[in-house]
């Protein structure tokens, strides 16, 4: 890969600038607003100009709504031989490149996955290295199309993904709703009421298992003596016998006439 043009000069258009200039890929930034285009070549993210022949790939980094039309236009133009995005929905963005009639061959979709859901707040250029990077090829993307955004991903350090569109927005739903189940599981009864608050006090999600506070082991109950417990004498008389594991108490007689009474390891 020689060529790449960046289209939207934000954290993440940057990122991936500096992200592919790190391997000597020559860079073009492309932004409506052409001081973002030079803050960009200010921090050493690409050349704030359109390429002078086409590129190889084109990395559309603009909001979601707006990647069909952009790509509607550079495609017109021939400003690449690839196009891929890096919008976050998947289903919605192909029903919209078919309304705009784009050419969906040279389509590869994809999503990198970075700072927790959190945007980042400055360019990086290692933003991508080891975090996976979602692609949703479609039964029309071409060959050339997906090698182009496979070395595109690897050059950015990242993890490639491969995804159906359906997959992908299935995924993501279930990441992003992840933190508001932890904490409305945290206002279940003794947790608080809100499900959300500061941490260790009322409505905090609950504490990992390894922060928890062990509990005392329960001790088993001591087996019965061989032979099982004593019988009851016939009739019903005479004393229950002893629970299991009581030990017998032994008693003594006393010397003397048959009616001393006996003493029986205690005293009186």
């Amino acid at each position: 890969m020689r060529s790449v043009v960046i289209v939207g000069a934000g954290v993440i258009g940057r990122s991936v600038g500096l992200a592919l200039r790190r391997h000597g890929v020559t860079t073009y930034l492309d932004d409506a607003d052409p001081e973002a285009a030079l803050a960009g070549e200010r921090c050493g993210a690409g050349f704030a100009a359109r390429p002078p022949r086409q590129a190889d790939i084109a990395v559309l980094a603009v909001p979601p709504d707006q990647v069909a039309p952009v790509l509607a236009e550079h495609q017109k133009l021939g400003t690449a031989r690839c196009y891929t995005d890096v919008s976050g929905v998947k289903v919605r963005l192909h029903r919209e490149v078919r309304a705009y009639g784009c050419d969906l061959t040279s389509l590869v979709s994809g999503a990198p996955v970075v700072g927790g859901g959190v945007s980042p707040a400055q360019p990086r250029a290692d933003l991508f290295d080891g975090r996976p990077w979602a692609l949703t090829p479609t039964e029309a993307t071409g060959n050339l199309a997906l090698n182009c955004a496979l070395e595109l991903v690897a050059l950015c350090g990242a993890v490639s993904v491969l995804l159906d569109p359906e997959a992908h927005d299935r995924a993501v739903a279930l990441v992003s709703h992840a933190p508001h189940l932890v904490a409305s599981l945290g206002g279940a009864p003794g947790g608080g009421a809100g499900g959300v608050g500061p941490a260790g006090g009322a409505g905090a999600p609950p504490a990992p298992a390894h922060q928890r506070a062990a509990r005392a082991p329960r001790l088993p109950r001591p087996p019965p003596p061989r032979g099982g417990p004593p019988a009851r004498p016939p009739g019903g008389g005479g004393p229950p016998p002893r629970p299991y594991g009581w030990p017998a108490r032994t008693c003594a007689t006393s010397p003397g006439p048959r009616t001393a009474t006996p003493r029986c390891g205690r005293r009186p």
